[in-house]
């Protein structure tokens, strides 16, 4: 296991000067100027539930998840479960 590791390791290096040698284009610059810029902020609505005539409304900044209140449980918790990890 530790030659494996050690010929990994010889064979990432070599590999990196290789890259580093024939690159046309530097990634870093040598003489990089730093300049910030300001980047405009446009607030998004905060999460929201309401209830309307008997249709639940989800909306998230990117979802908006109408539900009716023929939905079966499991369908339900499914889309609750994904909806948390949008």
């Amino acid at each position: 296991e530790q030659s494996y590791y050690h010929w990994q390791r010889k064979f990432r290096k070599q590999a990196y000067g290789l890259i580093k040698e024939s690159a046309a284009v530097p990634a870093v610059p040598e003489n990089a100027d730093i300049a910030f810029v300001e980047i405009p902020y446009k607030p998004v609505a905060e999460d929201t539930v309401e209830t309307v005539s008997g249709v639940a409304v989800i909306q998230t900044s990117s979802v908006r998840i109408e539900i009716t209140n023929d939905i079966s449980d499991p369908v339900l918790t499914r889309i609750l479960r994904e909806v948390s990890h949008a």
